[in-house]
């Protein structure tokens, strides 16, 4: 027991458990006992969006819905494009599109980064209410930055390229 009847307990590396300590205190009126049973259990694991925030040396407890810079994308969006949330510069975006064979070819910035889904949609026409007609075309995960996509009809056609965790 410490000082003014202060008491610590700090387990040795992962040891989890119960642990029972039973207490005797002496006062003017005698001795009286009293047992307290202690439960240790082990950290929670970090979420996959906690490591990787650790892992780009930022808080593991930051609001998936903070905007730590300029970019004006949010934690939560900046780790499924797995850019960087403490740089102005880095955010998900399409460098280049052009035709390869039959189908398309289109390179993001994250080449070498880890696998992302990439949604392929086209659309070809604007709808009653004024937006394109969006049609999933493709699912494609991968992690080098080039983006095949299979061959799309149409005299008009535009592409659409959202980016989602496998």
């Amino acid at each position: 027991m410490g000082e003014g009847g202060a008491f610590s307990f700090t387990p040795s590396g992962s040891e989890v458990g119960v642990f029972t300590f039973r207490f005797t205190a002496t006062g003017i009126d005698g001795s009286s006992e009293e047992t307290i049973t202690i439960s240790v259990t082990g950290e929670p694991e970090m979420t996959p969006l906690q490591q990787w925030l650790v892992d780009m040396g930022m808080d593991p407890d930051l609001s998936p819905e903070a905007t730590p810079d300029a970019s004006g994308y949010t934690v939560w969006q900046q780790y499924i494009a797995d850019t960087d949330p403490d740089d102005d510069d880095s955010f998900p975006r399409v460098l280049d599109m052009y035709p390869n064979g039959t189908g398309w070819k289109i390179e993001v910035d994250k080449a070498g980064s880890a696998n992302r889904r990439y949604l392929i949609y086209t659309a070809s026409e604007l709808n009653e209410n004024g937006q394109w007609n969006w049609e999933l075309h493709q699912q494609v995960t991968q992690a080098d930055g080039q983006i095949n996509v299979m061959p799309a009809s149409g005299d008009l056609l535009i592409f659409k390229v959202e980016i989602d965790l496998p």
